[in-house]
Order: structure tokens, then sequence, then C-alpha cells
């Protein structure tokens, strides 16, 4: 999908719609299209140099078609063996990025636009794992003493949200009644050691 489709508007519309009505604060930033995070950190370096976490989003499947979401900091690394062994799944089971088509038909997005709030598009009854970075439950503190905020695209990727440590925990709880498990991970812990 390319910027500014309808499709993307009506995933932008609903995300924020249900934030608001949930009563989930958020900050709003819109931006140049960001298709990658090579293209989006010059866009929100100075909140990531504020000590915000900027989320990288990836989707996966196994050979047997389970389905994994995973949310790191923008500065993470995403080792698919590693990423294996945190899930505690066997190297057998070819741990991979998800086809375009998969992703769409599960969480109505594509790459470049995909996010933790894309959960809230999610219509199927297929279960995901959702692996999200600690990174965001424990950003750095701030130098200003503001709020740490965890930023991600509401669907459309010229547009960032912002939410507080505390607004994406309360709406990542809301998750397993939408067939997702939520699981925290450091995934600097036992990154490149084999274990």
């Amino acid at each position: 999908m390319e910027s500014g489709q309808a499709g993307e508007d009506e995933n932008v519309a609903e995300i924020l719609a249900f934030l608001q009505k949930e009563g989930i604060e958020y900050q709003r930033r819109d931006h140049a299209e960001a298709k990658t995070m090579d293209d989006l950190m010059p866009l929100m370096n100075d909140l990531y140099s504020a000590g915000d976490v900027v989320l990288k989003n990836l989707f996966f499947k196994d050979r047997k078609m389970n389905l994994f979401l995973c949310s790191v900091a923008s500065d993470t690394v995403v080792d698919t063996k590693h990423l294996q062994r945190l899930l505690k799944i066997s190297n057998s089971a070819n741990l991979r990025l998800a086809a375009a088509d998969l992703l769409l038909s599960e969480l109505r997005t594509t790459q470049g636009h995909l996010s933790p709030l894309s959960v809230l598009l999610k219509t199927s009854s297929t279960p995901i794992v959702y692996a999200l970075d600690i990174k965001a439950r424990h950003p750095p503190t701030r130098p200003d003493g503001g709020p740490k905020r965890v930023w991600m695209h509401p669907g459309r990727n010229d547009v960032s949200v912002g939410l507080t440590v505390e607004a994406l925990e309360r709406l990542v709880q809301g998750f397993g009644a939408r067939g997702v498990d939520v699981r925290w991970f450091d995934f600097a812990v036992g990154a490149g050691d084999g274990s």
C-alpha cells in the first residue's frame, strides 16, 4: 500500500478512535513517509535522544504456521535464532519473516506500517505470540524529566504515536481478548552467546 490510500486512512481512524474510546492518551507526530527504520530514525531522533523508545516491528511465522509479532527498540538487533530461544521454540521450527499477504490477511497492514497497534485491526481467530522488548517497559530516563514514551505507527508510516509506558502496558493487557499472547523479553540477554 502506498501512504494515503483509503484502507490505511481507515486503519488510522479505527486505531485512533479505539485509543480515544479507551481513554489511552497519546501524542501524534505527522512526518514524511518512512518505509524503513533508516527512513524513520532521522525523523524521530529528537525523541530518541530525549530517552523515548522508537519501536521496530517484524512479523514472523514458523514451519507450522504459528505467528509471531516482534516489537523491539530501534537499536536492538533481531536475530531469529536468538528469538527462537527466547520464545522456547526449536531450531527446526524454521522461524522466518511472514509473507506480505499473510501480514495483510492477519493484521490488515503491510511491512513498514506494522506496529503493536496493528493488533487492534486483527480480525482472524489465528493466535499470535507477541514478543515485546523490555526496553519499551523500562526506557532510559529522559533528561528533561518528562514522561517516557514508546513511539509506533498507527497503521500508516507517515504518522507516529507516542504512548507512555503505562498506556502501552494498558493497551497490551487487552491483547489476550484478541488471541494475542504478550510476552516481554530482554533481547540483549543471551544474544550472540548461544544461550
